[in-house]
């Protein structure tokens, strides 16, 4: 109605006036939209905004050792995702939960070239762990102390530099039959026995995994189980933003836990836009010992005996 000529006496001057206004009000029009617009963009942005400065700082420094940790919901239909991520960042260690695979897919599906693949599978649809190694960092999977029940495990021990170093992969399913307080000391409970045999084995020790306990709420159960994991066992969380953002909450559930806090430069959380996680990062210190190259010369002895007859 504003926009519209008002009717007077002397319409034509009114109309000639309003036709000189029409222009100034697009234009504050145009501006308040544009302004609205570059506020979105700039919220659309924050997140990949993060990743791709994540990814320019990988490649001012690529030698350093880079783990990262994807609770990727579903590897068979975000592969190509993770590969693509592969290539930009160049990870040395990668950790992926909830795969959702079974034995009926094999390796060379999801292969990544360079690296050395450890799998555990559960059933098609649901959990699912598998780890890569690149081919530079000598990596070999260790047999667990029994089955557990309550999560899902993986031990990989690998030698960095001097330093010999136990890597574990937990998942813990969010969905099970009964959820009580039975069921989390079990939990905890199963937490501590992986945690005790994995300090016999090394002095090093990294977790990483999704437990689906909130570290942010400290007052629930799942919360308290999961300090009293660290403070026992002389655990050190390294990741302290949210992992799982919704628009009604912020929960911290994927962890990076160490009794050797010294081993990583640099710690964090971004978001690549490929799951309901966010991707989980560490650098880690120590550095990877490169064999010399040496030419060999020999004299070969094949066809002696046929060249003296």
């Amino acid at each position: 109605m504003c926009s519209l000529p008002r009717l007077s006496d002397s319409f034509f001057s009114e109309e000639m006036d309003s036709i000189d206004r029409i222009p100034e009000a697009s234009n504050e029009i145009k501006y308040a939209n544009q302004q609205m617009a570059d506020i979105c963009d700039i919220n659309n942005k924050d997140d990949s905004s993060e990743f791709n400065h994540f990814i320019r700082g990988r490649k001012e420094k690529p030698s350093e050792i880079l783990l990262i940790h994807l609770n990727i919901n579903s590897l068979q239909n975000k592969f190509e995702e993770l590969k693509s991520i592969s290539d930009e960042t160049k990870p040395h260690i990668v950790f992926i939960l909830e795969t959702k695979i079974d034995g009926s897919y094999p390796n060379d599906q999801f292969n990544l070239p360079g690296y050395y693949m450890h799998r555990c599978d559960r059933k098609k649809g649901g959990g699912g762990l598998l780890a890569y190694f690149h081919s530079t960092i000598p990596s070999k999977e260790l047999k667990l102390p029994k089955t557990y029940k309550t999560f899902e495990a993986l031990a990989i021990e690998v030698r960095l530099g001097n330093l010999d170093i136990l890597f574990i992969r937990i998942y813990r399913p969010p969905k099970v039959k009964q959820v009580n307080h039975q069921y989390f000391v079990a939990v905890e409970e199963e937490l501590n026995d992986i945690c005790m045999w994995a300090s016999l084995k090394k002095q090093a020790i990294v977790i990483t995994g999704d437990l689906n306990m909130d570290r942010l709420q400290p007052d629930r159960i799942e919360g308290k189980v999961l300090l009293e994991l660290e403070e026992v066992h002389d655990q050190q969380c390294l990741i302290t933003k949210p992992t799982r953002v919704t628009p009604t909450s912020e929960m911290l559930l994927d962890v990076i836990l160490t009794n050797k806090p010294q081993l990583f430069k640099r710690c964090g959380a971004i978001n690549p836009e490929i799951s309901d996680h966010h991707l989980i990062y560490g650098i880690i210190t120590q550095s990877i010992y490169q064999h010399r190259r040496k030419t060999v010369s020999f004299r070969s002895l094949k066809n002696v005996d046929r060249l003296a007859s």
